[in-house]
């Protein structure tokens, strides 16, 4: 990625060369670098920086928002770019100790911003800042060891101003029960746009729970989605591709900023659906959906899913049992780990009453679980690619219903007048301590090479 003249000034100065952007603070106590600093750089622009189009513009200006995590101030310099090359913010600013500074109303123009932030102390990390009606706040945070940047863009299947092409059905996907599907395009480039149900998101990071998770009153189950996470310093061509049969639901070609993760809501149904994911390296999965609800890919690496382990451990495990029944129930419950029977114990639980059991099954590839009442209500699941993040709870509703859960997502259920199965799966052989999927992470503190970017055959 070419980071131009201003950009190429913050990383000479600050790596240790003669070149010193950092000024003392002045006699009267206040720091350089005032509101006013970034319009005194050559080819500096106005700000909020507009476009000359209305249509370009969001109706509110973005802004960066810095955290000093330390127990020291912090000096440092952040440098912002249009595309183009012209200066949208050059600032030397000193964050207090377990503080935060603000720079508000920078830009209100639909664009990605080549960035770069560093410290007197020398870390640096160079990103992209994405502006557009789906993309959430920009956080910096400045750690001991690290500094870290947290965004978020929401793909539906595209988001401007994310570089995107492909071809999809309208998204998600409902299946046949759900809301009829339209094509989205076929080639070429896709139009972003707000996001059909819900807002734009400036507020705070845009996790992956929120991003997947809106559901109302007439639906069954949270959106299941893939999350690109780009850590890097250059930007990253990923495809992602699922099918249900022979049916394309969405295959599209990302230019993933750095430092950025782009969440592609997919399905909102019972499925087990083909899907393709190429970074580096393509690679095809088995994905049961809403089981499977969140897959999170590190797009520098070849296609591998970064996966949340459950409670740390990597293991399937059930620890809560609640009847909400006026009358007591046994439970049997089943776990099959890559084909053998790993698990198998019944539970007596008595009227409204709960029992949190300590079932844990060892880690595996590929996981099937049978949960079934003395009344005949029987719900099965597999999972093939991650473990639930959460453990598995079993709820038995008043109305008799049995329902299958991860954390606060339903993944499988069954009313007494509902189909004998419904699939639900969540994940195995993957440990995890990689981060949640709320957002990439991108950081660096030893000002090493940036890793090559891919060739990007994506169109503007």
């Amino acid at each position: 990625m070419r980071r131009r003249v201003i950009l190429a000034a913050v990383t000479a100065g600050l790596a240790g060369c003669s070149t010193r952007l950092f000024d003392d603070p002045s006699a009267d106590g206040s720091t350089p670098g005032t509101a006013d600093a970034s319009t005194d750089a050559p080819g500096a622009v106005a700000l909020p920086y507009r476009s000359d189009d209305p249509d370009d513009n969001l109706d509110r200006p973005r802004g960066i928002e810095v955290q000093n995590a330390t127990d020291r101030d912090q000096y440092a310099t952040v440098a912002v770019e249009t595309e183009d090359g012209r200066t949208v913010l050059y600032e030397n600013e000193s964050v207090e100790a377990h503080g935060a500074t603000s720079y508000a109303d920078l830009a209100a123009k639909i664009s990605v911003y080549p960035t770069v932030f560093e410290t007197e102390e020398g870390a640096r990390t160079a990103f992209d800042w994405v502006v557009g009606p789906t993309a959430s706040k920009l956080f910096v945070g400045i750690t001991d060891d690290r500094i870290y940047t947290e965004q978020h863009v929401l793909c539906d299947p595209a988001a401007r101003p994310i570089r995107a092409s492909g071809e999809a059905v309208d998204l998600p996907f409902e299946g046949e029960g759900g809301k009829e599907a339209g094509d989205g395009g076929s080639g070429g480039e896709a139009d972003g746009g707000e996001r059909r149900d819900g807002a734009d998101r400036t507020d705070g990071p845009l996790d992956a729970d929120s991003a997947f998770g809106y559901v109302d009153e007439t639906q069954r189950y949270t959106t299941a989605g893939v999350v690109l996470q780009n850590p890097s310093e250059e930007r990253r061509n990923v495809r992602v591709a699922a099918a249900d049969g022979g049916r394309t639901l969405v295959d599209y070609r990302y230019e993933v900023p750095a430092g950025v993760g782009l969440s592609v809501p997919i399905a909102r149904t019972e499925a087990t659906l083909d899907l393709t994911v190429d970074c580096d390296g393509e690679r095809t999965y088995e994905w049961h959906v809403p089981e499977e609800r969140v897959l999170d890919f590190d797009a520098t690496a070849a296609a591998e899913p970064r996966c949340r382990a459950t409670a740390g451990t990597g293991r399937f495990r059930l620890d809560r049992i609640a009847n909400e029944d006026e009358r007591g129930h046994r439970l049997s419950l089943s776990v099959d780990a890559d084909g053998e029977r790993a698990l198998d114990e019944s539970f007596e639980v008595g009227p409204r009453e709960e029992a949190f059991p300590t079932a844990s099954v060892g880690r595996a590839g590929r996981y099937r679980v049978v949960a079934e009442l003395d009344a005949g209500e029987r719900v099965t699941g597999d999972w093939s690619i991650c473990t639930p993040p959460s453990p598995l709870s079993v709820r038995i509703a008043p109305n008799g219903a049995l329902v299958l859960g991860s954390g606060t997502a339903r993944v499988a259920s069954r009313t007494p007048d509902a189909p004998t199965t419904a699939t639900w799966s969540s994940p195995g052989n993957e440990t995890s301590d990689a981060p949640n999927a709320s957002s990439a992470s991108n950081s660096t503190s030893d000002g090493s090479d940036p890793t090559t970017a891919t060739e990007t055959a994506s169109s503007e």
